[in-house]
Order: C-alpha cells, then sequence, then structure tokens
C-alpha cells in the first residue's frame, strides 16, 4: 500500500472512532403543555379558513376547517449524495455509504436522480451522463456512460511509433453499472456500511490495441470489460466543526482496472484504499476532500501506457433547491496519457426527482 493512503486511511478511522465516541444520545423530548384552547366563533373560524382551511370545509362555514394536520418539519434541500464518474452515490469519484434519493420509509420505490458532469483535463476531456434509483431504501441501482476524450494521446502515438502506429480514434466509451446495498444502518457509533459490485463495460480499447499492432496487449491489457467491488463505511460527526457535521469516509476497492477502467483491465484484482472528509458548512452547502488511491493494472513506464497516481480532489456541492444541485471540483490526477495533469476542473449538475 502505497505511504501516502496510510495517513488517510488511518485519518478516517480515527474520526470514525471520534465520531462514535463523542456522539451522544438526543435527549428525550419534555412534554409539550399546549395553552387551552381558545373559543372561537363560527364567523371568526370562517374567516380564518378563508386563509388557511380547507376549501371544501370554508365554503360550508364548518369549524373544522381550521384543524390543523399534524405538524411536519420543513423540507431542507441537501447536497449529498451527488452521482460520481461511475455513477453511484458519493462525491466526485469516492462513494458514501449513503444512498441515492431513497424516499420515503415504506415505499419500495424512491425517486430517481439523473446528472450531467463535464470534467476537462488540459486537452482531454470527460463527458458523464448518470441515472440512478434506491429500492426499499436499501438497494441503489445505477447506470452511468463515460465519453473520454482523448486529446493529443493519438498524436503520442504516431510520435512514439515513429509514424508507423495510429490509434485510430480520438475517444473512449465505458459504461458503468452498479449496484449498492445498504449493509448496515448508521445508529450511535456505528457507522453507515454500503457494500457494492461496478460492472464496467469498455467500448475503444480492442480497436487501439489492434492499431498498435498489440501494444496494450504487451503491457498487461487483457480486455475491456470488468467488474469492481467496494466496501465502504461513512459516520457523520453532528456537532464536530464548529457545530456543523463532518461526515467521514473510509472504504476499499478491489479492481483490474486501468484508469478506473477507461484504458481496459488486467487479468489480477488489486486492492485500494480510498476515502473523504466532508463539512456540512450551511444545511444546504457542503465542502470537502476526497482521495482514490490508484494502482496500474498494467506493467509500468512502458510506452505509452505509464504508471497511475493517486487522485485528490476538493469540491463544494450546493442544493439549490430539494431537486437541483451543483458541484464544482478541483482535482490531481497524475500520470494520464503521458501527461501529468495536476489542475483539473470539472463541475456537475444533478437533478432529484
Amino acid at each position: 500500500m502505497r505511504p501516502l493512503c496510510l495517513p488517510i486511511a488511518g485519518l478516517s478511522a480515527l474520526l470514525l472512532a471520534a465520531c462514535g465516541a463523542w456522539a451522544e444520545p438526543p435527549a428525550a423530548a419534555e412534554p409539550f403543555l399546549a395553552e387551552p384552547p381558545l373559543s372561537v366563533s363560527i364567523e371568526e373560524a370562517s374567516a380564518d379558513a378563508m386563509l388557511f382551511g380547507d376549501p371544501v370545509a370554508m365554503a360550508a362555514g364548518e369549524p373544522s376547517a381550521i384543524e390543523e394536520a399534524p405538524g411536519a418539519p420543513p423540507v431542507v434541500p441537501s447536497p449529498l449524495p451527488m452521482q460520481t464518474y461511475e455513477g453511484y452515490g458519493g462525491t466526485t469519484f469516492v462513494p458514501l455509504a449513503y444512498l441515492l434519493n431513497p424516499g420515503p420509509a415504506g415505499e419500495l420505490f424512491g425517486m430517481p436522480s439523473a446528472s450531467y458532469s463535464f470534467t476537462k483535463a488540459g486537452d482531454k476531456d470527460l463527458h458523464i451522463w448518470a441515472l440512478s434509483i434506491t429500492l426499499l431504501r436499501r438497494v441503489e441501482v445505477s447506470w452511468a456512460i463515460n465519453r473520454v476524450g482523448l486529446g493529443d494521446w493519438p498524436d503520442k502515438v504516431r510520435t512514439l511509433t515513429a509514424g508507423f502506429r495510429s490509434a485510430g480514434r480520438d475517444h473512449l466509451y465505458m459504461h458503468n453499472i452498479n449496484l449498492r446495498g445498504l449493509l448496515i444502518e448508521e445508529a450511535d457509533a456505528m457507522p453507515a456500511v454500503t457494500g457494492g459490485a461496478h460492472f464496467k463495460i469498455g467500448q475503444g480499447v480492442h480497436s487501439i490495441d489492434h492499431r498498435m499492432g498489440g501494444g496494450a496487449r504487451r503491457v498487461g491489457f487483457e480486455k475491456e470489460s470488468g467488474v469492481d467491488f467496494t466496501l465502504t463505511a461513512s459516520k457523520t460527526c453532528p456537532n464536530l466543526v464548529f457545530g456543523r457535521p463532518l461526515i467521514a469516509t473510509a472504504g476499499l476497492r478491489w479492481s483490474k482496472g486501468s484508469q478506473i477502467g477507461w484504458t481496459g483491465f488486467g487479468n489480477s484484482y488489486r486492492t485500494s484504499c480510498e476515502a473523504s472528509l466532508i463539512c456540512m458548512v450551511t444545511d444546504q452547502l457542503a465542502t470537502g476532500y476526497e482521495f482514490r488511491m490508484k494502482r496500474s493494472a498494467y506493467t509500468h513506464n512502458r510506452g505509452l501506457y505509464a504508471s497511475e497516481d493517486d487522485w485528490h480532489s476538493i469540491f463544494a456541492a450546493y442544493a439549490i433547491d430539494e431537486h437541483m444541485k451543483v458541484r464544482g471540483q478541483w482535482m490531481y490526477a497524475g500520470e494520464l496519457g503521458r501527461g501529468i495533469q495536476a489542475c483539473v476542473w470539472g463541475i456537475q449538475f444533478q437533478y432529484d426527482f
């Protein structure tokens, strides 16, 4: 495991433990002692009903027109979770153990979520369209399609092969089909824990490998498709940062993918870690840092397939209303297609139905 992974994972584990140790059960609610109701006339009741009451009872002038329904707290829009690069619930590229748009208790289906994301890394770009739905508040199903623009990478193929080889295309596609289940619900000192299987179907790597005379296969490329497995724990500490919530997440991933699968899959699983820290600045604004360890599926430093670097990102997410969310990010991606991408920026718009 890389040295940077240990302090990140350790910090997240300590925060999870601290949240559990410092969490206090909510104080028992004191009985509400209401004042005796005031007597009102039928005329007064009807006048009030004109402003607040049931229109049918209002027309009849019935006192029941002003009877109040059981009180409910106002809906406060939340900026999290967002849909990640791969479509499941999380931040930018790290999952959260909280499921997307789960809906009210007792309902079979939550409402769907949909998003569009754009990321720019030098002359390379990434377009993502994602859709998700949660069942029984326990199972999240999502799909995302990634279109990866390769920028000047095809030109580098021709340069490094003295003009004898061509990549043959300037973009790649990958479909992500995700199934995640809530294994443990968050309670007191216990974090929420979610497990996931992520099916990835690539398009374009085979044709590039063929045009390059099997160059990808010589460094370990086996196939365009693969499956990742994740285990994620998240804990919300309600008042840890100046009275505001802090969300700590730590997880493990098992993958054969090169550049999260965009450039194909090798023949053996590698274990990596990922983590995030998120502060809820307000109920509608969240900001945080995330880390994802990258382990190359292919032989390091061979031609156009160099070693992979860990990803780091800072982001801010804002809930415009109870349906619309927006997220901005800055990211260090390191080695991408024979170039260091130290300043990657992106934006996402998400709609929760």
